[in-house]
């Protein structure tokens, strides 16, 4: 039964980013409520993408076009005058937006990175914080399997004062456009890799 949940065959590997993936088509429907399918998602982010696993980051709101990121104020969280980390906003800033672009691209289909992160900090980033991040419109449309999709992701504290704004910019390509030019890179002349 899980195998088949996490749409994997009998003799494959488990992989945490295709279960995360495959989780967000099947799972939502077997779990009664908003609130458990939200904590399920924590646990298989945090097993994707363990590096966030420190932080404690919880995924509050979750939709196609809009996503909300909470960030606790962890001892992990800060920074040598007790506030949060100029580096935790940023992973805040970029967990979010990533999640927006993960639901427009397939993770089996598409690998996303992120190529460009940049991020003004407007005051210290006190208590619990959130990111929200919403998808652009229109959304961006990928050229020859690949393209670039610019993300804004607000981060705020609890009593709703903006701290930071993250700009980020995710290069998406298709997994089979990687393997092409992998494959025309290998037979070009005078390449050794």
């Amino acid at each position: 039964m899980i195998k088949k949940i996490l749409g994997l065959k009998n003799d494959e590997h488990f992989d945490a980013l295709t279960a995360t993936e495959n989780w967000a088509q099947h799972i939502p429907a077997l779990l009664p409520q908003d609130t458990i399918r939200r904590k399920a998602l924590d646990i298989l982010l945090n097993i994707g993408i363990p590096f966030n696993r420190w932080l404690g980051l919880k995924v509050k709101e979750i939709s196609r076009d809009r996503v909300v990121i909470e960030s606790p104020p962890t001892v992990l969280r800060r920074n040598h005058v007790g506030t949060a980390h100029a580096c935790a906003q940023a992973l805040i800033g970029e967990y979010a937006a990533g999640l927006i672009v993960a639901q427009h691209f397939p993770l089996d289909t598409y690998r996303m990175i992120i190529g460009k992160l940049e991020i003004d900090y407007g005051r210290a980033g006190r208590g619990t914080l959130y990111g929200v991040a919403e998808a652009p419109v229109p959304f961006p449309e990928l050229e020859n399997e690949e393209g670039w999709v610019p993300m804004k992701t607000v981060i705020s504290n609890a009593k709703g004062d903006e701290v930071a704004v993250c700009l980020t910019r995710w290069q998406v390509k298709s997994w089979a456009r990687i393997a092409s030019d992998r494959e025309t890179r290998k037979s070009a002349p005078g390449t050794s890799f």
